[in-house]
């Protein structure tokens, strides 16, 4: 039975599988970040509702119906929303900065492993220029993947 090709992020999830709590949580702060990039345009359109329709808005349904009180409360909900989508943006770089260092060094390890129990006869087929690049830049690019990528792909993906 011929083998089944898989998508190159399935063996990546199966190897990073030590590290699933750090990339569900960085995960979860990508989507809390642009959730609460999108809220000032969301709170935007709040205000200027609440200036055309003061009572059958949706702060007057909460009870607030004097017109500087709602947009006041829209402008702190605003400032605290930008503050959050700070916060976030932070805290997820931080996340995927750190899954980024921790595979990138289990993935050199595992590689430095291979290497040294590789026969000579392995090296022979080689070139070394080869075999260096595998181990520098191979392994730096799935760094930066992982760093900056995933994020721009949950951007994407969060966009469509």
């Amino acid at each position: 039975m011929p083998h089944q090709p898989t998508h190159p992020l399935i063996p990546l999830l199966h190897y990073m599988r030590p590290f699933r709590r750090d990339y569900v949580v960085a995960t979860i702060y990508s989507l809390l970040n642009k959730f609460c990039d999108i809220m000032p345009e969301v709170l935007l359109g709040i205000a200027v509702n609440t200036d055309v329709q003061r009572e059958a808005s949706w702060l007057a349904g909460l009870g607030i119906h004097d017109l500087k009180a709602q947009l006041l409360l829209l402008g702190l909900m605003t400032l605290t929303a930008y503050g959050l989508e700070s916060l976030f943006e932070y805290l997820k770089s931080m996340r995927w900065w750190r899954l980024a260092q921790r595979v990138e060094h289990s993935f050199r390890m595992d590689a430095f492993d291979h290497v040294q129990h590789s026969t000579m006869t392995a090296f022979a087929k080689q070139k070394t220029g080869h075999l260096l690049t595998v181990l520098n830049e191979d392994i730096n690019q799935l760094e930066r993947f992982l760093e900056e990528g995933v994020d721009e792909i949950l951007e994407l993906c969060c966009s469509v």
